[in-house]
């Protein structure tokens, strides 16, 4: 490990001299080229779907009644349902001031400051975060004072003619044809009218060092090696470039890759969130799941289907039913609070988050604003909402309780296995009940058993309790058997030293005997009684512990053996005791004496003997348990409801305010058919899942061509991928997104046919090259004149340091999370598994994926932020995990210790970057070497330097 203190000075100083170069290239290109993908338009539309799905349902479940225009009384004469009334407030001031939180009386009233709103409790944290949030940001607010009823009769047929909803556009024009330079497949066309439009002129094709690193980090998500990237340049076969697509797209690393891209769109996370967050054991089969369906081609179609109604389909095979029964995770996982004791409040919750998570993912709609009124901007009434909210609510997510929980399902497993299971659990069951049989008898044996045990019955001379001396206070009792005569006596734990029983015998034969103490016992005795006994020896002093049963027949304590010679005394006390003294009897038994008597009660041989016959059972069970055969593999699941029935719409989104029942359905904007019959029986999702994969959807294709446009070409063609509705951009080329959907369907929805499509374009392949007349004309690259430069994302960051050091690990499968954990707060992340295998926390993620952008795993993430922060730039300089990947790559490249000093660079370079170094990086790191090493650096330190300052350099987070 380097001493930090000298990896901050030498690398800043290798990374002035190596890097510097580069990044004035790169930050050049930034300020002119990498502008933000989103422009004003779409900021706004980021805000006003923040304020409809956090702000307005707050405030039309809370403040409406009491603060809105149609409110019965107006309270303070403040008004909470219209922009203008909010920010004017009322008679303490104003209400929302637009980026000052602290001057916004909201907030007070909130947090229950000044005032306490709403006063029927407090809201959670979390609401109250929102709503600082909000306000900081300029509390964005599209109201304008009129209300909507509960349900809305839209015009559809006007609403079906927005570019969302219309039927997909049949792609006989292909584009345009001029320009035949440009045009390598169909796609080019589509773009080849935007070059016209906007008047640029295409960049040439990417050099093949660069596009080679394009195409293993777009595909697989990993760097080419050297190796690989010498064998694609060096191979001038005009098929070279599709046999390395097609490699890739095979490869087994496929899978991680773009299965992480649907995850950050499912919310998937190891975590539920929240303040008391539990981890979830069995999340990781559900991801699993999506990277063996990237893997595999699963049609896409098929793909929606298993997640939406998996459990419901039928199946061929075991191997089937696992898949689908998987599926279902997409389901389960979301952020719920199980502690929410509302439990129908939480039902409507987990129904919403629900329905929010697939209208964003697949059908690019925001429906989960539609919740409390009808739909501001898109033409979804809320009768919409709740005809899909009746599917949920007829699908059980969860088991109530105290804490509710997720429902767990097993999977199928082998004909044979099942039967072993299935005996083992009758032969367990059988041993559980004979036990539980035994265990009820010796109970019911020893509760029924005689509780007056007569003195007569008794061997050897008895004292009972009324036959002692007593002084103090004792209480006489019957309450607990079992007891000598007709009951004990007992000091009330009270009166401590005061009281005293006495036994005295002056007519006792002389001899050896066993004296004998009879007590009952119990949690609330004394576990310290002291017992003196005088004998002709003299006077011994016997601690009995009276919360613990008799070892004689559960009714006498052994005190010793003492010799008498006619005079016997044994004298109790309750001095210095805690807890009730017990006093029953005494037992004198003269010795020798055989313990099975003539006068032995008949129950204690027949306890004797069950009890045996109990342990002798618990000890089948044991061994049973130990050799049990494995229990077959649960996933998180759901499943139908007992009684499937239509949802109540929500008045103001309040689940305990129902208005009427509306019929299960789907979208009617969206929905031309007329015969989707749902079948009663059943909730209903089989038939959702058909209506949104049916051909002629509109909107499922769509989206995910959309999606995967954006995660090779760096921006979507819609730049809003989770939402297509009017708050969202439209298409920048919408023939072309309405050619690749249809190219999708046609080709059995196979994502892998419609990538590769995307990829052999040469619209793919433009170099990210700046020209100057061009950006002048189309800035934010809309027209699609040049290959988008973009940051690696913080799962490709993570395995491109592994995979550059020699330390990734590549294996597929299997649970990430450590089975000792058991909170995702403070939990240690350990292993060189590839990022899609990190467990993700929805609280706690991996540092590096905090501090470059992971998506949040609470919400729908079709478009990763991507910041540029200084944080970003000091993780790579201080990251432990850098710091020992940097020296594991410098010992790596050492093993040749012949190697010259430019050999050392270039092979660095090639590896980190993927290209050899230039002539001003090859002098600046020998000056950097030789200065170092001068200062008495060690070999193996200087170059885990000069490695760690390529890690940090741009060339390595960005793609050209």
């Amino acid at each position: 490990m380097l001493n930090l203190a000298l990896c901050y000075r030498i690398c800043w100083r290798i990374c002035w001299r190596i890097c510097w170069r580069i990044c004035w290239r790169l930050v050049s290109s930034v300020a002119l080229l990498l502008l933000p993908a989103m422009t004003w338009g779409e900021d706004q539309a980021a805000e006003l779907e923040f304020f409809e799905q956090k702000i307005r349902p707050v405030l039309v479940q809370h403040c409406y009644e009491c603060h809105a225009a149609d409110s019965q009384e107006l309270q303070g004469g403040l008004r909470l349902d219209d922009r203008a009334a909010i920010r004017a407030g009322g008679p303490s001031g104003a209400t929302v001031v637009p980026g000052d939180p602290d001057k916004s009386l909201i907030l007070s009233a909130l947090r229950y400051e000044d005032f306490e709103m709403p006063p029927n409790g407090k809201l959670p944290q979390r609401v109250i975060d929102d709503f600082e949030d909000w306000i900081g940001r300029g509390a964005t607010d599209p109201r304008d004072g009129s209300s909507s009823p509960a349900i809305h009769q839209f015009d559809l047929e006007a609403g079906r003619q927005f570019w969302a909803f219309r039927p997909l556009q049949s792609a006989t024009k292909r584009g345009s044809t001029e320009n035949a330079e440009v045009i390598r497949s169909p796609i080019d066309r589509f773009v080849n009218d935007q070059y016209q439009r906007f008047g640029v002129n295409p960049n040439p094709v990417a050099k093949p060092v660069e596009l080679i690193r394009r195409l293993y980090f777009d595909l697989i998500g990993i760097p080419a090696t050297p190796s690989q990237i010498m064998e694609y340049v060096s191979d001038e076969s005009p098929d070279a470039y599709a046999r390395l697509v097609d490699r890739l797209l095979l490869s087994a690393d496929f899978g991680p890759h773009w299965g992480r891209h649907w995850l950050d769109v499912v919310r998937y996370s190891d975590s539920s969130g929240g303040g008391r967050t539990r981890i979830f054991r069995d999340a990781w089969r559900y991801r699993d799941y999506v990277i063996t369906a990237f893997n595999e081609d699963l049609s896409y179609d098929t793909f929606v289907t298993e997640q939406i109604a998996g459990d419901l389909l039928p199946f061929a095979s075991d191997h089937d039913r696992k898949r689908q029964l998987t599926a279902t995770g997409f389901l389960a996982l979301g952020p719920t609070n199980y502690e929410l004791q509302d439990k129908e409040l939480l039902r409507m919750e987990v129904v919403d988050e629900q329905l929010d998570t697939l209208g964003r993912s697949m059908l690019g709609m925001t429906i989960g604003c539609a919740r409390c009124h009808d739909h501001k901007f898109d033409p979804i009434a809320s009768s919409d909402y709740y005809a899909l909210a009746g599917i949920f609510r007829s699908t059980q997510t969860l088991v109530h309780d105290n804490v509710s929980n997720p429902i767990e399902r097993e999977l199928p497993v082998k004909q044979s296995h099942r039967r072993k299971l299935e005996m083992y659990g009758t032969v367990v069951k059988d041993l559980k009940d004979r036990i539980a049989a035994s265990q009820k008898q010796l109970e019911q044996d020893s509760a029924t058993a005689i509780a007056s045990v007569s003195v007569k019955s008794l061997p050897g001379v008895i004292v009972d309790d009324r036959q002692m001396e007593m002084t103090g206070s004792w209480i006489e009792s019957s309450h607990t058997s079992r007891y000598v005569g007709v009951g004990y006596r007992h000091d009330g734990n009270q009166n401590k030293g005061e009281s005293q029983a006495k036994v005295r015998l002056s007519d006792l034969e002389s001899g050896v005997y066993e004296v004998r103490l009879s007590y009952s016992p119990g949690k609330n005795r004394c576990s310290k009684v002291p017992v003196r006994i005088k004998h002709a020896d003299g006077e011994e002093r016997v601690i009995v512990n009276q919360t613990q049963t008799p070892a004689v027949d559960q009714l006498f304590e052994k005190l010793g053996q003492f010799h008498f010679e006619s005079i016997a005394e044994v004298v109790i006390e309750n001095g210095q005791t805690e807890g009730h003294v017990i006093i029953d009897a005494v037992q004198f038994l003269k010795q020798p004496f055989t313990e099975v008597a003539e006068g032995a009660e008949p129950n204690s041989g027949q306890a004797a003997t069950i009890k045996a016959e109990l342990d002798e059972l618990k000890a089948k069970l044991k061994q049973l348990e130990a050799e049990a055969p494995e229990q077959p593999d649960k996933v998180m699941s759901v499943r139908d409801e007992k009684s499937p029935e239509d949802a109540c719409i929500c008045i103001r989104g309040n689940v305990h305010n129902p208005g009427p029942r509306v019929a299960r359905g789907f979208l009617r904007v969206a929905d031309k058919v007329e015969y989707w019959r749902l079948n009663p029986e059943e909730s209903g999702r089989r038939e959702l899942a058909a209506w949104i994969c049916d051909d002629k959807n509109p909107l499922t294709a769509r989206v995910i061509a959309n999606r995967v446009w954006h995660h090779l070409l760096g921006n979507g063609l819609v730049t809003t991928p989770d939402n297509f509705g009017s708050t969202g951009q439209p298409p920048t080329h919408p023939e072309l997104l309405d050619y690749l959907a249809a190219e999708l369907i046609q080709h059995d929805w196979s994502l892998k046919h419609l990538i590769r499509q995307v990829v052999h374009s040469r619209t793919y392949q433009l170099s990210s090259t700046i020209d100057v007349e061009s950006a002048a004309a189309d800035p934010e690259n809309r027209s699609l004149w040049r290959g988008h430069r973009r940051r690696l994302t913080a799962e490709q960051l993570h395995d491109a340091i592994l995979a550059c050091s020699g330390q990734l690990d590549r294996s597929l499968g299997g649970p990430s999370v450590s089975p000792a954990a058991t909170s995702e707060f403070g939990y240690e992340f350990l292993g060189v598994r590839r990022g899609a295998y990190v467990p993700v926390f929805r609280n706690s993620p991996l540092d590096l994926f905090d501090v470059f952008d992971v998506a949040d795993a609470n919400i729908v993430v079709g478009r990763r932020n991507v910041s540029t922060r200084a944080t970003q730039a000091l993780f790579m300089m201080n990251s432990p995990f850098v710091i020992e990947q940097a020296s594991r790559l410098a010992e790596w490249m050492l093993v040749d210790s012949e190697a010259t000093l430019q050999q050392r660079t270039h092979w660095l370079h090639w590896r980190v970057l993927g290209r050899p170094a230039t002539t001003d990086e090859l002098s600046q790191t020998k000056h950097f070497v030789e200065e170092v090493q001068a200062e008495g650096v060690m070999l193996g330190d200087t170059w885990a330097m000069v490695a760690q300052s390529l890690f940090a350099c741009l060339d390595f987070r960005y793609l050209r």
